[in-house]
């Protein structure tokens, strides 16, 4: 039995937004980014990715996968240890999650519009008083909202 190819599209898109909102929603209560919930959101990944190579015989997919979850993972990795723990670990796990959950294009993208987004928020906190530079901002829902944003403009 072989699954139309619509599901094979919808699939990893339905388990991204599960596990971005999942995300989001216990960032924004707790301030926190659970190492089970990213590791569980990268071990579905990787079986799907395996039976997409498996399916499509190509190897394409895993190379984008991985270079998004290394080049953006990397990325922030170096922007937590020069922010001198400004951003945290959870968040640099997250953006490893999103590039190889998402590929290098789609993920650099979301990660973009989520910061925009998360700026133009602080701005508006900062000009309405209701918090300072040192406050702690939970970038998790920015992601997925710039995710969704991504996924508009991309299309993918």
């Amino acid at each position: 039995m072989t699954l139309p190819q619509n599901a094979i599209v919808a699939l990893p898109l339905i388990i991204n937004i599960f596990f971005m909102l999942w995300l989001a929603l216990v960032d924004s209560i707790k301030h926190v980014l659970p190492n089970r919930i990213i590791l569980a959101w990268v071990i579905c990944r990787a079986i799907l990715l395996i039976a997409i190579t498996i399916t499509e015989q190509s190897a394409y997919i895993i190379l984008g996968s991985a270079a998004g979850a290394f080049l953006l993972g990397l990325s922030f990795l170096g922007i937590r240890c020069l922010s001198k723990g400004s951003l945290g670990a959870g968040d640099v796990k997250l953006v490893f999650a999103m590039g190889f959950a998402m590929m290098l294009c789609s993920a650099f993208l979301s990660v973009v519009l989520g910061l925009a987004l998360c700026g133009v928020y602080a701005v508006i906190r900062c000009f309405l008083k209701k918090t300072d530079a040192r406050s702690h901002i939970p970038l998790g829902a920015f992601f997925l909202a710039g995710s969704v944003l991504a996924y508009f403009i991309l299309g993918s």
